[in-house]
């Protein structure tokens, strides 16, 4: 649960608690929770212990190893592009560009 959070914009782990309360039905299908959502204390707990360093590594392999596999181009998207902001007299205020393979 902590691993999809974070990946959906959690920083903390009051945000990841939170994350599991708004889709506590949804995690509820493939985790076993029977005392309910662990508090942002535990999970405090868990990542307290943990080297940011090694963990980087490893999402970095995972990603490029999905990027092989689904023979896809991976392009970063910041909020502006998402919401589609743009200024009237100048148009988009982000540059869109193709991803280099």
């Amino acid at each position: 649960m902590a691993t999809l959070a974070v990946l959906c914009g959690a920083g903390r782990g009051t945000e990841v608690e939170l994350f599991g309360h708004q889709k506590q039905a949804w995690p509820t299908t493939f985790l076993a929770l029977p005392h309910g959502i662990p508090l942002h204390d535990t999970f405090g707990r868990g990542f307290l212990p943990l080297d940011p360093a090694p963990l980087e590594v490893c999402l970095v392999r995972w990603v490029r190893s999905l990027s092989e596999v689904l023979q896809a181009q991976v392009v970063s998207v910041d909020g502006k592009a998402a919401r589609r902001s743009r200024d009237v007299v100048r148009g988009p205020t982000v540059l869109r560009c193709r991803a280099e393979p």
